[in-house]
């Protein structure tokens, strides 16, 4: 007969495993200076991310064991400034009746001072006649000190209707006396097509809650052709204004130059009238890169909207499985919304990495490329560059380049009237190019940060920057720190070219 290992034996276990990987983790040639990534084991979505008692607290799934998804914890960190990231215990583990496979993703929230989880509990039925063989439920646990948690079980048991199974992913918030929950679904047709919805509740204490309808079908607000079978990780808040739907879509079929991911991230612009959601815009992709999903949003002390995402994709290739550790998050941002569209920027804190700046000269490349070095893998580079008198066919960078024609490519593409990344030689045999509208703008910006296995770029307009972002990971070698700019068939004008080596954050924090 199998032991039963109590939920502290198994919170130590998890926590040792967690510890001991630091050694491993820093000595990974990929391991990032200043993103959040796992001291060991596989990192995905953010569950909860929430300002604490003036911290910054990120939880996110995790699976301490080995770099590959299991069954899933939740990893905890927290920050005072979203640039150090402290490794926290892990705030759950999985093993209790109603969550013996898994603590899934949902959300963290302030209960007047008590720092509350509430999450979906995974659990395989093992029921062969079944049509599914899962049950997912909504559970919560609390934290008096904000480390240390308590579970209290299950506060939801029934999706919609008896027969789904795919019931996930809680997003909490208050208004006044009452809390609102939404929480993604999916329904199947006779031939098990599914379709993704975002159900509405509403309760007086986060323990009762009633279910208040369907805030939003896939079938209302996607074209015919872009249908997806389940709405993951959603988010609900007011922006500008407006009230922004925020999920993950999954099973959208590619369109052009959108969807090109397997999962996508993205966002309905509506209004919130008598706790009805009246939607205005249909599903806007929140990034065009090749890594970015699940991401979620909260409000800080200073009148902020932060998002942060998971920064890998699923299905993807994961390198850094080698080293022991997969997974990482986005740089935290700042959300703006401007003409029913999200803009994203880095938060300001990220310039406080800044170690010493580099101002380059050059100023008109005509038909030719200018070589030079990186001082460091952790950049961040700012090119500004003037359109009206630019007129190459394509302009823009090459970065970690090395002798055997590795590199990441960013550059402008005058013919399709785009900004293009291709990651097709980055390392490690990474491929696909993926790309955002060129902005009609007199100047240009692009604002691009680099990491040891990640690169972000924020495009900027004359008006506004992070008008769009293309965020993906790479898998250089560490002798690929050469750059170039160039420009072919024509010439590109650069008003402005400067570079920051940047703090390596994590190695504060992360002791082998």
């Amino acid at each position: 007969m199998t032991q039963l290992i109590s939920y502290d034996q198994r919170l130590i276990k998890a926590n040792e495993t967690q510890k001991k990987g630091s050694v491993t983790a820093l000595s990974s040639r990929w391991y990032p200076g200043y993103h959040l990534a796992p001291l060991t084991g596989w990192m995905n979505d953010p569950n909860g991310v929430i300002f604490f008692k003036g911290e910054y607290h990120v939880f996110y799934q995790y699976y301490p064991f080995a770099p590959v998804w299991g069954p899933m914890h939740w990893g905890h960190a927290k920050s005072s400034d979203l640039i150090h990231w402290e490794t926290l215990p892990i705030a759950l583990a999985p093993g209790d009746a109603y969550d013996k496979d898994g603590c899934f993703s949902g959300c963290a929230i302030d209960d007047n001072g008590t720092l509350t989880l509430i999450y979906t509990g995974h659990i395989i039925t093992n029921k062969p006649h079944e049509p599914e063989t899962i049950r997912q439920v909504q559970c919560i646990a609390t934290s008096q000190d904000g480390i240390h948690f308590e579970k209290h079980g299950i506060v939801l048991s029934e999706p919609p209707e008896k027969v789904i199974c795919h019931f996930r992913d809680p997003r909490v918030w208050q208004e006044k006396d009452h809390w609102f929950l939404i929480i993604g679904y999916r329904t199947d047709d006779d031939h098990h097509q599914g379709t993704g919805h975002v159900a509405l509740y509403s309760s007086k204490n986060l323990r009762d809650w009633s279910f208040s309808g369907t805030l939003l079908s896939d079938d209302s607000r996607l074209p015919a052709g872009m249908r997806s079978y389940m709405w993951e990780c959603p988010d609900f808040f007011p922006l500008n204004g407006h009230h922004i739907l925020m999920f993950s879509p999954q099973g959208l079929e590619p369109q052009g130059y959108q969807n090109r991911n397997l999962y996508q991230n993205g966002y309905i612009v509506g209004s919130w009238v008598e706790n009805q959601f009246k939607p205005q815009t249909f599903f806007t992709e929140l990034d065009y890169g090749h890594d970015f999903y699940a991401a979620q949003r909260f409000e800080d002390g200073k009148d902020r909207q932060i998002l942060i995402a998971w920064f890998d994709m699923w299905e993807s290739n994961k390198p850094s499985q080698r080293d022991g550790w997969a997974g990482s998050m986005t740089l935290p941002r700042e959300l703006q919304l401007v003409d029913n569209h999200i803009l994203m920027t880095p938060v300001k804190e990220i310039e406080n990495l800044r170690i010493s700046e580099k101002t380059h000269a050059i100023t008109t490349l005509n038909n030719e490329k200018h070589h030079f070095r990186l001082n460091s893998p952790l950049q961040e580079i700012e090119l500004i560059i003037d359109l009206r008198k630019s007129n190459a066919a394509q302009a823009g960078l090459a970065l970690r380049t090395n002798n055997q024609g590795q590199e990441t490519v960013i550059y402008i593409d005058q013919s399709q009237k785009r900004i293009v990344l291709d990651r097709n030689r980055s390392g490690q045999n990474l491929q696909g190019i993926r790309s955002c509208p060129l902005p009609e703008t007199n100047k240009l910006t692009l604002r691009i940060f680099l990491d040891r296995s990640s690169v972000e770029i924020f495009v900027g307009d004359d008006t506004y920057s992070g008008r769009y972002t293309i965020s993906s990971r790479i898998f250089p070698e560490k002798d690929s720190m050469g750059a170039s700019l160039f420009a072919i068939e024509g010439k590109m004008i650069i008003d402005s070219f400067k570079s920051w080596v940047l703090q390596d954050a994590n190695a504060l924090y992360y002791h082998p």
